[in-house]
């Protein structure tokens, strides 16, 4: 009884606990955004949208590269945008059955942490151009589906 009753007043109060070994699907896009055209990729048009809600200059987005990587609970994984840059990806806990938190480090500014729901992207902007002075934008998803 001791033990229901203590498992009760966890989850009410804590929350659910979820093991650290549990790896989250996470989907990293990096994408070159331009205010010299207006061509935005199919698969990038909503989010697109969100970038130009900040940075309306912003009309052409085109994806650079796609990487898709299991995190575990804790951990963290680099992207590397090139010339030494990383953005880094860390995992901070699951919050139910569909969010996750991260905690995402671009190679400039602070970090930036938050709670997405499954399969939503988030763009931010890494503070990088490329050779032609396009800004570099990454767009993370997670899928906190538990990979066995």
């Amino acid at each position: 009884m001791r033990s229901v009753l203590l498992s009760v007043i966890l989850l009410t109060f804590v929350g659910p606990i979820f093991p650290a070994e549990e790896e989250i699907s996470v989907t990293t896009l990096v994408m070159i955004a331009t205010e010299k055209n207006a061509i935005v990729e199919e698969k990038l048009k909503s989010i697109s949208e969100s970038i130009r809600v900040k940075e309306p200059k912003l009309t052409g987005l085109t994806l650079a590269h796609t990487y898709h990587q299991n995190i575990k609970i804790g951990a963290s994984k680099e992207i590397d945008l090139g010339d030494d840059k990383k953005f880094t990806i860390t995992l901070i806990q699951k919050k139910d059955s569909d969010k996750v938190t991260l905690r995402l480090r671009p190679p400039v500014g602070g970090e930036i942490s938050y709670t997405c729901t499954c399969g939503a992207y988030v763009p931010v902007c890494t503070g990088l151009t490329n050779a032609n002075g396009d800004r570099i934008i990454v767009a993370v998803m997670a899928k906190p589906c538990i990979i066995k």
